[in-house]
């Protein structure tokens, strides 16, 4: 019986090990923001600052990075995810599970209003699209954010 805990912790250890960086720089970020009694919010904003700078008349670019930090941060909700169904309880992990499916969905599901609304104006077509990614990323990675802080006594 011992070795199942002993397994889940190894388990954990090694999902938690080989995250993405941007999802391990997310994690750390959020840690850190805890112990100073921040908000670990403004951590993804931290992440898409690279991808923010990028210039407005290279919106390709813009979204490449974008969608690198969502694909590395959704890797980090799959990881984080695949902790807690190691780690806790059938039920917690279900409820984990639902949890951050809809809380992901609802988010992008904002972004995909925002483009809706933007594309009545007459916004630029592309400016439109980076507004987009950006959004896509940062819902994924407050949804991760969220994931961190809901579960980081399980």
């Amino acid at each position: 019986m011992k070795a199942v805990p002993v397994a889940s912790a190894l388990v954990a250890f090694v999902l938690s090990t080989a995250l993405p960086a941007a999802a391990q720089e997310l994690t750390e970020c959020v840690a850190a923001r805890i112990d100073q009694g921040s908000l670990p919010g403004a951590c993804v904003a931290e992440g898409l600052s690279a991808c923010d700078s990028e210039p407005s008349d290279m919106p390709a670019v813009a979204m490449l990075c974008y969608q690198k930090a969502q694909d590395g941060w959704g890797d980090g909700l799959a990881a984080r995810m695949a902790e807690v169904r190691a780690t806790a309880s059938q039920q917690i992990a279900a409820l984990t599970s639902v949890e951050v499916k809809y809380d992901l969905l609802g988010k992008l599901m904002q972004c995909d209003r925002l483009e809706a609304l933007a594309l009545i104006g007459e916004g630029d077509a592309q400016a439109i699209q980076r507004d987009k990614a950006r959004c896509a990323a940062a819902a994924t990675g407050l949804t991760l954010v969220r994931l961190l802080i809901s579960a980081k006594d399980l």
